[in-house]
């Protein structure tokens, strides 16, 4: 059991690394203001970003509806049941007084998934735009191997976790995080469902600057809970190695995100836009 557990141990240490590294480098890329190269910002630019510009037919080729989003979070829940049902049932019973705080993070991912997965099927109004299918790849890999890195960090946890008044009040306020955190990001969504609604006809291609709620004070504050989110699952798991390279991962790519988010808005939006900041009130 160690043996493998320290095998998915590197496999999720070697993921994130590598897609660090790649989102960092392509991010890098496609943010600098000079002359970008095509295939570059075929590679990076997704949904709207996508719109302004004409790729070549072997980068359209190559291109799926960005509407399939909710495939990725039906993977990822498939995917933690899986991992539920392995823990619960065929390695970890012996650990029943530890299971409760471990399994936790997992039953809190679950609620996330299940939540993305609803609102990308009845929520979100998405456009008619498309993303490159490296993009579709990193979505169908990313939940997977997140599961995975939680398994991981179980199993290298579950041995030494103590549950006391201190561990149980921690894990609770955690747990109540999470749950905000969730509230507040579907509340974005939300708006930015009903900003399409009140946009007219043509609903699935209009595009304003968002406003109300969190939109007041940045322009993308979904990608920052979603960092926020990402982060207390790393403390739920003790901030272990494979958690905090998926933090890393997705602050990397959220932030580069939320740049590309800026920098569009300022140019369809220049007459309007007011100077907010891209990801975090008043600094970045």
């Amino acid at each position: 059991m160690r043996k493998m557990s320290f095998s998915l141990y590197q496999l999720c240490t070697t993921y994130w690394l590598a897609c660090t590294m790649v989102i960092c480098i392509l991010g890098i890329l496609a943010l600098r203001k000079v002359r970008k190269s095509e295939t570059i910002m075929g590679l990076v630019y997704f949904g709207k970003f996508r719109k302004d510009h004409n790729f070549k037919t072997w980068l359209r080729m190559i291109e799926v509806p960005k509407r399939l989003f909710w495939i990725f979070y039906l993977i990822a829940s498939i995917a933690v049941l899986f991992a539920l049902i392995d823990i619960v049932i065929n390695r970890k019973l012996q650990y029943n007084d530890n299971l409760i705080p471990n399994l936790m993070g997992l039953l809190l991912y679950l609620t996330h998934v299940l939540r993305r997965l609803y609102e990308c099927l009845y929520v979100s109004i998405f456009s008619d735009s498309n993303m490159n299918i490296l993009h579709f790849l990193l979505g169908i890999t990313f939940y997977p191997f997140c599961v995975c890195s939680q398994l991981a960090s179980f199993t290298l946890l579950v041995e030494k976790t103590e549950i006391n008044i201190l561990t149980a009040l921690f894990y609770t306020a955690l747990a109540i995080a999470v749950f905000i955190v969730q509230i507040k990001q579907h509340h974005c969504f939300a708006l930015l469902a009903q900003l399409r609604l009140n946009s007219g006809v043509n609903a699935n291609n209009a595009y304003a600057i968002p406003s109300g709620g969190l939109f007041e004070h940045c322009l993308s504050p979904h990608y920052l809970l979603e960092i926020i989110l990402y982060f207390l699952f790393a403390l739920i798991y003790q901030l272990s190695t494979p958690m905090l390279l998926c933090f890393l991962f997705v602050t990397i790519n959220q932030t580069i995100a939320a740049l590309l988010n800026q920098n569009w808005y300022k140019r369809h939006f220049h007459k309007f836009f007011n100077n907010q900041k891209a990801l975090i009130p008043y600094i970045l």
